[in-house]
Parts: structure tokens; C-alpha cells; sequence
């Protein structure tokens, strides 16, 4: 799915925007455990950064798996 961008740099921050575990969790539609279990067991993205203790993907990141792994 390709969004059209008047600017580039919408594109930029759209893509590179940093996740929240809650939006992870709604994107999979999975539960916060599950979603732990995943990265732990790496069937999952481990985060991009951890920071003050919360972990976060880039949506370009979390995007891209999604494109690879649900079409299967």
C-alpha cells in the first residue's frame, strides 16, 4: 500500500516514526505477553530502541515484517 506524499519529508517522519508496544500489539492483534513471547522467542522485531525502560519499533520496520510475514 503506497501513500502519496506532497512532501518528502512527511514521508521521512511517517516512516521512521517510533511504535509504541500498544500500537505493535494492535497491529498484530495480539496480547502484550504474546507479543513479548515473540520477540523473546524472535518470531518478532526485537526493538529498534529501548528507552527509559519502553520499547519501541520503527513503523518502516514493523511495516516491512508485516509485509513478509502475513502474506504467507
Amino acid at each position: 500500500m503506497k501513500t502519496s506524499y506532497s512532501d518528502p519529508i512527511e514521508q521521512y517522519i511517517d516512516e521512521n516514526r517510533m511504535l509504541k508496544k500498544p500500537e505493535v500489539q494492535r497491529l498484530l492483534n495480539v496480547s502484550r505477553s504474546t507479543l513479548a513471547r515473540r520477540v523473546k522467542s524472535r518470531q518478532f522485531l526485537l526493538p529498534a530502541v529501548i528507552q527509559n525502560g519502553r520499547s519501541l519499533w520503527r513503523f518502516k520496520d514493523v511495516q516491512l515484517w508485516l509485509s513478509r510475514n502475513l502474506s504467507r
